[in-house]
């Protein structure tokens, strides 16, 4: 099949967009599958790279050595005395971080700009279809008899929380993460594209995304969420013509304004919440319940 290793990378790239961690086995299969795909076809620029590139394999390395000291402050803590850490706990997670970083070194051999661009496209693709899914999934046919009330329970479950679906597992802050990545990778397409239609169809992806994330309620990923919209502003400010400066920052200061209006009760309490934290941390209470 001709160009069978862009299709691959295109093809992970969808199941990296959250679905994947539904069908974990697959995912991984996947890796492994387009790993040893451009071995075969690019074998000399494989051994070239990772000559080239070999401290990268250090990061699945420093990634078990963190996993064990962080288990064993856990286990020494004697908050989880029930936890025996043993074999099947780090392995998996060892052997996909060392595929993906094996991975992409192959993709050195073939991949382009313009290939990238695909490759986050169907990322956001995923993300996108995922989270519509869950949308109904967890309102149903009470979308089309009580929509306010569905929001207002998506709102007050922070998105249903851990999402059990098809014989599998997501984490909410693991679903956070990536619905914050597409927001931005949304927000970068719309700025860039020259295209009116392009430029419309990528904001108001940007504009969906943010919503999404806003029902997880998560104050890692929210806060991740708005020091990457910054930078990117702060980056494409400097670019603007002066009526399109004042211009954006109307917008902005639109969007922020009624943001702060018609935000939800939940976000109000993870605020109480927040605060809380700050002053435990403060005064030495490092309960990590809440962190």
């Amino acid at each position: 099949m001709k160009n069978l290793e862009s299709k691959l990378f295109l093809l992970i790239a969808f199941f990296i967009g959250t679905w994947g961690a539904l069908f974990h086995a697959m995912q991984t299969g996947l890796i492994a599958l387009g790993l040893i795909y451009n071995i075969v076809k690019y074998k000399d620029d494989f051994v070239r790279n990772i000559k080239k590139y070999k401290y990268y394999v250090a990061i699945p390395v420093i990634y078990i050595l963190y996993s064990a000291v962080h288990t064993l402050i856990i286990v020494t803590s004697g908050k989880y005395a029930g936890l025996k850490p043993g074999f099947g706990i780090f392995e998996k997670e060892f052997l996909v971080f060392l595929l993906g970083v094996l991975y992409v070194i192959s993709l050195k051999s073939f991949v382009s700009l313009r290939l990238l661009k695909q490759f986050l496209l169907c990322f956001c693709i995923s993300v996108l279809t995922f989270n519509l899914v869950m949308l109904f999934h967890l309102g149903g046919e009470n979308w089309f008899t009580a929509p306010q009330t569905v929001v207002q329970n998506l709102y007050a479950s922070r998105f249903g929380g851990t999402k059990h679906f098809l014989n599998g597992e997501v984490y909410l802050d693991a679903q956070a993460l990536q619905i914050y990545a597409a927001a931005l990778i949304a927000y970068f397409f719309g700025i860039i594209r020259t295209k009116m239609g392009e430029k419309v169809i990528a904001f108001t992806a940007f504009a969906l995304f943010v919503w999404l994330l806003s029902l997880t309620v998560t104050k890692s990923s929210i806060l991740s969420f708005l020091c990457g919209f910054v930078i990117f502003n702060l980056y494409f400010f400097r670019k603007l013509s002066v009526w399109q400066r004042w211009m954006f920052i109307g917008v902005i200061l639109l969007v922020g304004i009624s943001g702060y209006i018609f935000r939800p009760a939940s976000f109000d309490q993870r605020w109480i919440q927040l605060k809380q934290e700050i002053e435990d941390v403060n005064n030495g209470k490092l309960d990590g319940d809440l962190l």
